[in-house]
């Protein structure tokens, strides 16, 4: 079975490079070696490839595809980098010179004049100086009194005793007296006043 298997196999490597080969105009020999990880032998190029066509100009018609050398020369890249340094220094002295002079003005001012005191005669006359009277300090203001009023003659839940004492003060004379009613924590108390 192990040699079947091994015929079977490199029948299908060929057959594959047979058509890989057919496929893309390389030699079978190439292909195989490439599948196997062989190492190529040189040989002469397919007639479609590069090398073969670059071998055939150069035989026939001599410099049909020949390429120039394209070699730079030192005297080349110096004059070169000589004609950038030019161009550059040209454009910074063009820069200098175009650009608007500035003018500093200087101005020199003379010292001020010295004041010299004219002499003073040996009699000096004072004047008395007012001195600012003390402001006044600030009047107190005026307590504000707070209107009080007069203490209950009586203080009650009981709206009837309120009345009797109502009556009372006005038949003892008492126009004024009256009963206010207050509500405090849900109980109403009724307060008899002069």
């Amino acid at each position: 079975m192990g040699e079947n298997e091994r015929t079977e196999e490199g029948h299908q490597r060929s057959e594959t490079a047979r058509k890989i080969s057919e496929r893309y105009g390389v030699p079978k020999e190439e292909v195989e070696a490439i599948i196997a990880d062989r190492r190529l032998q040189p040989g002469k190029p397919h007639p479609m490839t590069m090398g073969s066509l670059m071998k055939d100009s150069h035989t026939t018609s001599g410099s049909y595809m020949t390429q120039p050398q394209s070699r730079w020369s030192a005297a080349a890249i110096v004059g070169i980098v000589l004609g950038i340094l030019g161009i550059l220094a040209i454009a910074t002295l063009l820069v200098f010179i175009l650009r608007e002079p500035r003018t500093v003005e200087v101005v020199m001012q003379e010292p001020p004049a010295q004041v010299i005191p004219a002499p003073q005669p040996d009699t000096v006359v004072l004047e008395p100086v007012a001195e600012p009277a003390p402001e006044p300090p600030p009047a107190p203001k005026p307590a504000v009194r707070r209107r009080t009023a007069p203490a209950p003659v009586l203080s009650t839940s009981n709206s009837l005793e309120a009345e009797e004492r109502l009556a009372e003060l006005k038949a003892a004379g008492n126009s004024k007296a009256r009963i206010t009613r207050v509500s405090r924590g849900g109980t109403t108390i009724y307060q008899v006043r002069r």
